[in-house]
């Protein structure tokens, strides 16, 4: 997501909590020390962690009915909190703090000054950019390689929709460095994909393969579908949040903009449809919109190279909007209208069902 205000830029330099995206850097380490995918840990529902001195912290999992022994691959998979955030302790959260900063996520402040936070496995204190997201998800992709980051690869001039113009500039691939075993990486990955294919990211999921992780943080105020596709060769870093994380004035306000609270704050609830927003939900819904546009581009730039007519990007007309209050399609944006559109087509139904009877009858 990118926006810039008053000369602030949201995607580059603002820092948001990670939730449960650290949760991928904590398994790395965890293998690191010998664990595997199929290591186990049990579960409970919520946990409270009791430090001498401070007020008890208690905690839970999204679902409420999830508890019971996790492999490390499954809890992942499903985003158990009460399994990452002891395992972080276990391993060690300044580990985690410092692998998680060798792949790229860009703390502010650094994270290893905040993993001292009991709950810093999953994400507390941990405020990073959404670019750095992509580049340290990038390291799992690149096999435990991180790579230094390229604000474009080239400039061309000339182009056109019948040709790709000249290249004027590039950008080479620096050199890399190694922050993790290869086969930790490729672990975690395998780890990830499961988040996509029957986790909590399913509504990111395509007909090519998808590694990734969700994380919300509490109320909903940050929420991020963080992917990579192997095949495009690309990772994809989506967070959702507002500009202000908290509605109090007197709150935290984005760095460098301290501005009078207006519009929009704090946590993401009733939007577009969902009660209330998780990275599995429009975060992901984001991820595969963007997937969906991208084919779209690539079969209009295919049928201008072979000379054909490009896809109209309206709809045709066996598929065109029927006249108001005569159609349930379109109508499920809203919550509220999509009952009412139900209700209205459960009754043009049983109409036609009773229609139908009765020219039986008569034709009998």
């Amino acid at each position: 997501a990118y926006e810039q205000r008053l000369g602030f830029n949201l995607a580059a330099a603002a820092h948001r909590s990670t939730g449960s995206t650290i949760k991928p850097f904590t398994l790395a380490v965890a293998l690191e020390q010998g664990m595997t995918l199929s290591t186990t840990r049990y579960a409970a529902n919520c946990n409270t962690i009791r430090i001498r001195g401070q007020k008890p912290y208690h905690y839970c999992n999204s679902d409420k009915s999830e508890s019971g022994r996790f492999t490390l691959r499954r809890a992942l998979a499903d985003s158990v909190n009460t399994v990452y955030l002891p395992l972080a302790t276990e391993v060690g959260r300044s580990k985690v703090a410092r692998l998680a900063t060798a792949a790229g996520l860009d703390g502010d402040p650094p994270l290893t000054e905040k993993s001292g936070n009991p709950s810093f496995g999953i994400g507390a204190g941990a405020e990073v950019t959404p670019i750095s997201e992509a580049v340290a998800f990038g390291t799992f992709a690149n096999d435990g390689v991180r790579l230094p980051t390229r604000s474009f690869t080239e400039i061309r001039k000339g182009v056109t929709t019948a040709g790709s113009g000249e290249v004027v500039q590039r950008v080479p691939v620096g050199k890399g460095a190694h922050v993790m075993p290869k086969g930790v990486a490729q672990d975690v990955v395998d780890a990830m994909t499961d988040v996509v294919t029957h986790g909590t990211g399913t509504r990111a999921r395509q007909s090519f393969t998808v590694f990734g992780k969700t994380g919300t943080t509490n109320d909903s105020t940050d929420a991020w579908f963080t992917a990579c596709i192997p095949d495009q060769k690309i990772c994809v870093a989506t967070w959702m949040g507002y500009e202000y994380s908290s509605c109090d004035p007197r709150g935290p306000a984005p760095k460098h903009a301290r501005l009078k609270v207006e519009g929009p704050c704090g946590g993401m609830k009733k939007l577009h449809g969902f009660k209330q927003v998780f990275g599995g939900t429009l975060p992901a819904l984001v991820f595969s919109k963007a997937q969906q546009n991208l084919r779209r581009i690539k079969a209009e730039r295919a049928a201008r190279a072979a000379g054909l007519p490009v896809p109209s990007l309206t709809p045709s007309p066996t598929r065109s909007h029927a006249a108001p209050g005569t159609s349930c399609r379109g109508q499920q944006r809203r919550q509220d209208r999509r009952r009412r559109c139900a209700a209205a087509c459960r009754r043009a139904s049983r109409r036609r069902a009773t229609r139908a009877r009765a020219s039986t009858a008569r034709g009998a």
